[in-house]
């Protein structure tokens, strides 16, 4: 009896020690120094692009405005001329747009009918919804079904003695148009105009939805060299209200952005900031290239592309911006860019003398 007594008081202790480890494991854990969580690197992209360049058209030739559809097929506009027999610029046969087919260009003629006659004036901007559905816009609009183009006359009424400068839409039902005299036109249905706070001329335009499907649109308005000074507008439900341009900008000439992530403007540098309200005004990195910048697009916040003088083109690839010092050439001018996927194509002006001009393209494929 006493043995198995002296039994059952062991197993007793040995039953509470091993509750009371039990109890004070967790404690004595909790107590060690926490491991430091994994801090994924950025999402990058790949900034190693194969450019070549062409120049379109003869003395005279200017591109103004470009948008890629697929890998195979692009459209830019402007003014083209050819030569004629003797050699010389035939000035008195403008072409205004080209269509790319993924390994060369073929000059067009859209035509704007003007009180039942065919006329052709050089082409400002060109928008594309798809294959099927393109919009171009200069002195009037445009519209291309895949088979025929056809002129949108009721919107002619807000554009007298005016120049479009660039389009966005996000449907045919959705369309923004923007341009000289700080003329902003929307349809949703019925064409109308926006008054907004400015009447400098507009550069720029873009949209976009945030996570939450809202929509965003923001577009630029300067004059040549912010001298007459420079607006962001934010176009609302057909409302129009001027968004702080406080920072280092003197003037502007283009906008991008992924809505409630990133906004940027662009013209003597590039400028952003993460909130479209932000109050601490607007902010930039030095371009590794420092030339002016007309024109911004991108993939993604981690994937953007800026042009702009002397050829000066640089990417962003989400950590840092790489610049393209062989492509540099102080003659060429880069006014547009339009990026999908793996494929930029910049177009622009190559100036020689300060008299004869070409058509410039960039295409740079990643």
């Amino acid at each position: 009896m006493q043995g198995y007594f002296k039994g059952y008081l062991k197993q007793r202790r040995y039953v509470l020690s091993l509750s009371l480890f039990l109890l004070i494991f967790p404690i004595i854990q909790s107590c060690k120094s926490p491991t430091a969580p994994k801090v994924s690197a950025p999402d990058t992209t790949s900034s190693n692009f194969t450019w070549t360049i062409d120049t379109l058209g003869s003395e005279g030739s200017m591109l103004y405005d470009v948008s890629i559809i697929n890998d195979t097929l692009a459209y830019a506009v402007g003014m083209l001329y050819n030569r004629d027999s003797t050699g010389k610029s035939d000035l008195s046969n403008l072409y205004n747009a080209a269509v790319w087919n993924g390994k060369t260009w073929t000059k067009l003629k859209v035509p704007y009918n003007y009180q039942g006659t065919l006329i052709y004036n050089p082409i400002h901007t060109v928008f594309v919804l798809n294959s099927t559905d393109i919009y171009f816009g200069g002195n009037g609009l445009e519209h291309w079904d895949g088979k025929k183009f056809s002129n949108i006359d009721a919107v002619n009424q807000f554009w007298t003695g005016r120049l479009m400068q660039k389009i966005w839409a996000s449907s045919d039902n959705n369309i923004y148009i923007v341009g000289d005299g700080g003329t902003i036109v929307y349809y949703n249905g019925n064409w109308q105009n926006i008054e907004c706070n400015t009447n400098l001329p507009f550069q720029d335009i873009w949209g976009g939805t945030d996570r939450l499907g809202r929509q965003q649109v923001l577009a630029v308005a300067s004059d040549k060299f912010g001298n007459g000074g420079k607006a962001i507008i934010s176009i609302d439900s057909g409302e129009a209200t001027t968004i702080s341009d406080s920072g280092y900008i003197s003037s502007l000439s283009g906008v991008w952005f992924m809505a409630n992530q990133i906004y940027y403007v662009v013209g003597p540098g590039i400028f952003q900031r993460n909130f479209i309200q932000d109050n601490e005004g607007w902010s930039g990195p030095a371009l590794p290239l420092d030339w002016y910048t007309f024109a911004i697009r991108g993939n993604d916040k981690n994937d953007v592309i800026v042009v702009g003088e002397a050829g000066s083109v640089s990417h962003f690839n989400g950590v840092s911006w790489v610049g393209y010092t062989q492509l540099l050439n102080p003659i060429d001018r880069l006014v547009s860019v339009s990026m999908k996927n793996n494929l930029v194509i910049a177009v622009g002006n190559r100036n020689y003398d300060g008299v004869h001009y070409y058509g410039l393209v960039y295409i740079g494929k990643r």
